[in-house]
């Protein structure tokens, strides 16, 4: 399964009892086989994923829809879905490189703005 079909998958699930709702998922993670630092080809996803919604209540109702339900992927392969803790530490790390990346794109705006300024012709003439 990729990353894209997960997603809509997701939000299929919070949107089959939400229909007014537009859930929207932030990122997703898929645990990987590694070996030695090395990805290992025939086995790429172990099977488990993280997903990432801004909401939580659009995260409560995928949960509940897709838990343990044999419509999902057969009823050989019956998906757990639990909510899983965020390292706080690591949360306002990510966090803080988002706000510096959005305040190093508001100053870039902003020195493009001055140099189109200073680079127009003067338009009052000199004495």
């Amino acid at each position: 399964m990729t990353a894209k079909e997960l997603k809509q998958l997701c939000i299929d699930a919070a949107t089959s009892r939400a229909t007014k709702q537009k859930p929207v998922i932030q990122q997703i993670k898929f645990l990987e086989d590694v070996k030695k630092g090395k990805l290992v080809a025939k086995n790429f996803s172990r099977g488990a994923a993280f997903v990432e919604f801004t909401e939580h209540q659009h995260a409560l109702v995928a949960l509940r829809v897709l838990n343990n339900n044999p419509e999902t992927f057969g009823p050989e392969h019956r998906p757990i879905v639990e909510f899983a803790l965020e390292n706080v530490k690591k949360l306002n790390i990510r966090n803080a490189k988002i706000q510096a990346q959005q305040h190093a794109a508001h100053r870039n705006r902003e020195n493009v703005h001055q140099n189109e300024g200073s680079n127009r012709p003067d338009t009052h003439p000199s004495k």
